[in-house]
């Protein structure tokens, strides 16, 4: 399975060869769950979420892990963005990954830092982003 929502009539990434008119891909398309698993940069988030532990370990005032948390929140957001461009293999699969994948960073890294965030923090609001961002990524598909 690649790390990538895969495109519909793409070849498969074990087979790169560019399809020709009339040609069908073999290459199975991403069934929502999938397609949830692959918009979830899990890979970014457990990057902030070891970075993110190693702050709440240091010895600061709840301002400075707030700001602390926020500045990570940012330049993660900012590495996923340039991740997706830069490892994404078509452009389709970019498009689709580049409208769902940073608002799933952002719905799962405010999740994260709920211990820090104090009143800045809302459940319901939580809740609520990683409900869209799930709806998103069942609806949205690479080339539709």
């Amino acid at each position: 399975m690649s790390r990538w929502v895969t495109a519909p009539g793409r070849a498969d990434d074990l087979n790169f060869k560019t399809l020709q008119e009339g040609e069908v891909s073999t290459a199975k398309k991403d069934n929502a769950i999938e397609r949830i698993a692959k918009y979830v940069p899990a890979e970014i988030l457990a990057g902030f979420t070891a970075l993110y532990s190693a702050l709440i370990a240091m010895a600061l005032s709840d301002n400075e892990k707030l700001i602390g948390a926020a500045i990570l929140i940012a330049v993660f957001f900012a590495t996923t963005i340039a991740y997706i461009i830069k490892y994404t293999p078509d452009n389709a699969s970019r498009k689709a990954h580049l409208a769902v994948t940073p608002l799933a960073f952002l719905a799962w890294s405010y999740a994260i830092s709920s211990a820090v965030l104090g009143d800045y923090y809302l459940p319901l609001f939580a809740f609520a982003a990683q409900v869209v961002v799930i709806a998103l990524s069942i609806i949205v598909k690479p080339g539709e």
